[in-house]
């Protein structure tokens, strides 16, 4: 564990790695699918509801080179647990993009066939980390799955409109919704301004701590156990998940539970509790009932 003060990785050469593992995808259009998750150290924000504050602050991180970190994933893709090689690479954080520069060549040493989401908090510049790797975001292998920051979570949304514009087609949206007032600020978002983006997801969820004091023991056990989640998993869950969407389908669908009674997600790995949510398309706004199967955590 290094102090605060000296946390800087050397861009191009190393992560400062929080975690590395593998799971089940619980958020986005990629929903339960197994990925391997690169959870990588520091943030340029401080989200009330963040579930993942032990790779914000603290020191809790590991230097790896970029080559060691490649060939892990690449080990824990074709591990010999699983029955077939692991496509799918989940690059979160933290906020992975202020590693940007680790991340794509990173990228070049996996094989092509590889597809990285990248899930950004949408205040970093995402034309820079383009750059880095114009031709796997042209074909769709690099996508981001991009926060715009609604007024719960206690942080202003300022790059995230240009953002938006920068965003393809394969790209996804997310609003995290703390309540009502946060819905109706994404769906003003939404309504002014234009995204190529084909899928926006809603993630309703509750605070989980206050940031403050969110990596003491005492606030741990106030703040982040969730009295209302039958999981039974550990402080890390917030009870909130994004229900996904199908960026094929060409359509914005958004997806809310009404009245933000979130399913169950630990670590991004369980299947939600059987719930009924709304479908509502962009265009049009009817809306239709539906059911979400799932597990009885």
């Amino acid at each position: 564990m290094e102090a605060q003060a000296a946390v800087a990785p050397r861009k191009g050469k190393e992560f400062l790695l929080s975690e590395l593992y593998v799971s089940v995808q619980g958020e986005s259009s990629l929903v339960g699918l197994p990925t391997v998750f690169v959870r990588l150290y520091t943030c340029n924000l401080r989200c009330r509801w963040c579930d993942s504050m032990h790779a914000v602050e603290g020191g809790d991180f590991t230097r790896v080179g970029v080559e060691d970190a490649a060939k892990r994933i690449l080990d824990l893709a074709r591990g010999a647990d699983s029955p077939a090689e692991i496509r799918n690479i989940c690059w979160t954080g933290g906020e992975p993009l202020l590693q940007g520069e680790s991340i794509a060549h990173a990228i070049r040493r996996l094989p092509e066939h590889f597809v990285h989401s990248i899930e950004t908090d949408g205040e970093i510049d995402l034309a820079a980390f383009d750059a880095l790797v114009p031709e796997a975001r042209s074909s769709g292998r690099v996508r981001y799955v991009m926060d715009v920051k609604c007024p719960g979570s206690g942080m202003v949304a300022n790059r995230a409109y240009r953002n938006l514009e920068r965003l393809r087609a394969h790209d996804e949206v997310k609003f995290v919704l703390l309540d009502r007032a946060d819905y109706e600020f994404a769906k003003g978002v939404l309504s002014k301004v234009d995204t190529k983006s084909q899928t926006i997801l809603f993630s309703p969820a509750t605070p989980a701590h206050k940031v403050p004091e969110a990596l003491t023991r005492d606030s741990s056990r106030r703040g982040l156990l969730r009295s209302g989640c039958r999981c039974g998993s550990s402080s890390r869950c917030t009870n909130s998940s994004g229900l996904g969407g199908n960026a094929a389908s060409r359509r914005k669908n958004l997806h809310l539970p009404p009245p933000f009674a979130a399913p169950c997600v630990t670590r991004k790995s369980s299947i939600p509790r059987t719930s009924g949510f709304a479908r509502m398309d962009i265009r049009s706004m009817n809306c239709s009932r539906t059911r979400l199967r799932g597990c009885s955590a």
